[in-house]
C-alpha cells in the first residue's frame, strides 16, 4: 500500500473530521487540503509521484494544460 493509498483511505492519527452529507471526493479533497496544510515536503511530494503514476498520458496532459492555466 502506497503512501496516496493511505491517504485516500484517512489513515492517520489526525486528519479533519468527516463533512456531514459530503460526496466520497469531497471527502477526499478535504483530506487533501489537510494533507497539503500539515504534511511535510517529502510526504506531499511521494504522495503526488504515486498519484501521477496511476494516470494515463491523456490525464496527465490534462492535468498539465489546467495547471498552465492557473499557474504563470
Amino acid at each position: 500500500m502506497g503512501i496516496f493509498d493511505r491517504f485516500r483511505e484517512g489513515v492517520g492519527a489526525q486528519r479533519p473530521a468527516p463533512l456531514a452529507g459530503a460526496s466520497d471526493d469531497d471527502q477526499a479533497i478535504a483530506r487533501y487540503r489537510y494533507m497539503l496544510k500539515t504534511a511535510p515536503p517529502e510526504t506531499i511530494e511521494q504522495a503526488h509521484a504515486e498519484a501521477f503514476a496511476k494516470l494515463t498520458p491523456e490525464e496527465r496532459r490534462r492535468v498539465l494544460q489546467e495547471l498552465s492555466n492557473e499557474v504563470p
